[in-house]
């Protein structure tokens, strides 16, 4: 939904940032998403939200990626960091998020997460 206190990105003191999700099942990509840029702010709204439907047996290989990166017209985008929602997520409130979205399958959440810097 929104960010807080995002790292200064560009010389102005500011980022472009915007939200890039890409949803797994096993190693093969099912979803990617991206976000419209949000350009001077270290405090953007985006009021995203996906809605996915996987059978039960596969809901245990489903890993989601969710990176935040910095948008630039002449250099490559950058990361500004990232979370994994998962069995296997990047932390432990990744992980309980995660078990939170299977037992609410109909349910938005709604989980401020600390992004992580060069995660895979």
């Amino acid at each position: 939904i929104k960010c807080r206190n995002l790292k200064a990105m560009d010389l102005n003191g500011k980022s472009d940032p915007y939200v890039k999700m890409v949803i797994f099942l096993r190693d093969s990509i099912i979803l990617k998403e991206k976000s419209s840029v949000q350009k001077c702010t270290l405090n953007p709204e985006f009021n995203l939200s996906v809605r996915v439907c996987i059978g039960q047996e596969e809901i245990y290989g489903i890993r989601i990626h969710i990176s935040m990166m910095d948008y630039n017209k002449i250099l490559k985008n950058r990361i500004i960091g990232k979370v994994i929602l998962g069995p296997t997520g990047s932390g432990i409130l990744e992980r309980k998020t995660f078990n939170t979205l299977l037992n609410s399958p109909k349910e938005p959440i709604v989980q401020w997460l600390k992004l992580k810097p060069n995660i895979t």
